[in-house]
């Protein structure tokens, strides 16, 4: 059963309502017209990196290059042996590094790579620091793009924090976003707690 509404949850399309941006946009982006619901006052993790199979920390330097090396293979990087050296990349990268080498991913990768990045990224980012992740997901200027990553910055949140996120989520008008960011929180939250999240679900019905 909780397969089931979870994938219902899942069926929406991205919504096509435009959002703004209240948590401090990039004024060299335009802002989308809407509002994204005030987040609370979160702390900012400390900028470690848990995973021991990690060498130590690369320069952001030594990571562009990797970048550009992935971006030079073109279909190669998308494999299993280039998925591979993806994730190991990604795994690299301190949450501190995250917006500078985002920035740098943006400017010079092909969307299908960039987008593998963000993905990836986008979900340590809102583990570390959901309010700066949420600021960048919000200044992207492509609607389908932006709001596909508010999802995932909501559902990162969500794992940490689902009752702080969940009550975030039911902020929004009702509509295809709020619909798309609250099938992020309840799929996070079913993770660890399947009864809050049907619980949730049940309310919003």
């Amino acid at each position: 059963g909780g397969g089931y509404w979870l994938g219902q949850r899942n069926a929406h399309p991205v919504a096509a309502a435009p959002v703004a941006n209240q948590i401090s946009p990039s004024a060299a982006v335009a802002k989308p017209s809407g509002a994204l619901p005030a987040l609370p006052v979160i702390a900012v993790a400390a900028g470690t990196n848990s995973d021991s199979a990690v060498s130590a920390k690369p320069s952001l330097a030594e990571i562009e290059a990797k970048i550009l090396e992935l971006k030079k293979k073109g279909r190669m990087a998308y494999g299993y042996n280039g998925e591979q050296e993806l994730m190991k990349l990604l795994l690299s990268i301190e949450p501190a590094d995250i917006p500078a080498v985002m920035a740098f991913a943006d400017k010079n990768l092909p969307k299908q790579l960039r987008w593998a990045f963000r993905y990836q990224l986008l979900q340590r980012w809102g583990e570390a620091d959901v309010t700066a992740a949420m600021a960048y997901a919000n200044t992207l200027t492509d609607r389908q793009e932006r709001e596909s990553s508010i999802g995932i910055v909501a559902g990162a949140w969500a794992a940490k924090d689902p009752v702080a996120a969940a009550a975030w989520a039911k902020q929004f008008p009702k509509g295809q976003l709020r619909d798309q960011v609250l099938s992020s929180v309840l799929n996070a939250m079913a993770v660890k707690d399947p009864q809050a999240a049907f619980d949730l679900w049940q309310g919003l019905t």
